[in-house]
């Protein structure tokens, strides 16, 4: 009877320890270095010196996993993930978290999934070309470190949402579209994402010319330098009688047309029958091939100061023609026949 008695306590003491349970309720989205709740449920009473622990690791490779300490906090558990050194395609892909107790040592199951995200810091930097005429479309740079998307609200009201990853360890650049009326510079008043509130940086500013003025046309859009190029303009304004005109050309991708600020020749312009006349100087470079190098067609004047548009026209230059002779000379007697080499650069006729 003793033994009945001793075997029907162990089964009840067997029954109680089976009972405790610890299981991950749910979890909102986390954010790297800022507190993260935990909601969990669990049968056991915990001691006064009890540890929470959670377990992250990816969803999808479970050889990246990390363990944070929790504690207690309005019903529920707080801990902050950070130092975590996954690589973007496991954070990306979502996270799984579990949670354990050391008394009772207890251990939930994995819980799934949740994702991370990084707090945004927006860098604004100045445009390819910072002059253009009154209300004309301008691409305004911005670097973003941190989860996107990011709302951003400039110094003048503007606002965007800039888009990029959920999850991504290194910054992402997006362009936005401003069309100022007048000079502007711009800054960033505020920036916010998931994780709430984040820092701005840099500004921008964009000068608009007192007249508006674009390229309208050219002699020809294919040219070897040391020749004759000239320029249609049209303009909404007059330019003062001292005013000097000057031709900017600017390497120009065709194929995106996008400019290279950094490859760019300026040169004296005169006006001629209503239009811009110039020889376009040796020093500009033009490569010897099929296509010759691409250079947006923009002009400049002084009073008042202004560049206009290039609305698009480009030239492509080559060098300026040239023929060498290749082969070494000779004597032939007369009637003879030889041949030479002839070496030609330039554009063909």
């Amino acid at each position: 009877m003793r033994n009945v008695y001793l075997l029907f306590l162990l089964f009840l003491s067997s029954a109680f320890v089976v009972a405790q349970t610890l299981s991950v309720e749910s979890i909102p989205n986390a954010c790297l270095d800022q507190e993260s709740l935990l909601t969990y449920s669990s049968t056991a009473s915990f001691a006064a010196d009890n540890v929470f622990t959670v377990e992250v690791r990816g969803y999808y490779n479970e050889s990246y996993t990390k363990s944070f300490t929790a504690t207690p906090k309005n019903g529920k558990l707080a801990f902050v993930v950070k130092d975590l050194n996954f690589p973007d395609y496991i954070l990306q892909n979502g996270l799984q978290i579990r949670l354990s107790s050391t008394k009772p040592a207890l251990t939930s199951a994995w819980f799934s999934y949740f994702y991370l995200y990084r707090r945004a810091t927006v860098t604004l930097t100045a445009p390819t070309n910072q002059v253009i005429n009154s209300l004309e479309p301008i691409g305004l740079p911005f670097v973003v470190d941190g989860s996107g998307p990011v709302n951003v609200v400039l110094n003048d009201s503007s606002q965007f949402s800039l888009s990029g990853s959920y999850y991504q360890s290194s910054p992402f650049s997006t362009t936005q579209t401003v069309n100022p009326k007048n000079t502007t510079t711009y800054s960033i008043a505020r920036v916010n994402n998931m994780c709430g509130v984040g820092v701005g940086n840099g500004s921008a500013t964009v000068q608009v010319n007192p007249i508006s003025v674009r390229t309208a046309s050219l002699n020809s859009n294919q040219l070897c330098v040391g020749s004759e190029l000239r320029v249609g303009y049209s303009t909404l304004g007059s330019f003062a009688t001292n005013n000097q005109f000057k031709i900017r050309l600017t390497s120009y991708n065709v194929y995106t047309g996008q400019e290279d600020p950094s490859i760019n020749y300026e040169f004296d312009a005169v006006l001629d029958n209503g239009l811009l006349k110039a020889t376009i100087p040796t020093t500009v470079s033009a490569q010897a091939n099929y296509t010759g190098s691409y250079y947006s067609v923009r002009i400049r004047s002084s009073a008042p100061a202004t560049l206009s548009d290039h609305a698009g026209y480009y030239v492509a230059l080559r060098p300026t023609p040239t023929v060498e002779f290749t082969t070494e000379s000779r004597t032939i007697s007369p009637g003879q026949s030889a041949d030479m080499g002839v070496k030609f650069q330039g554009q063909p006729r």
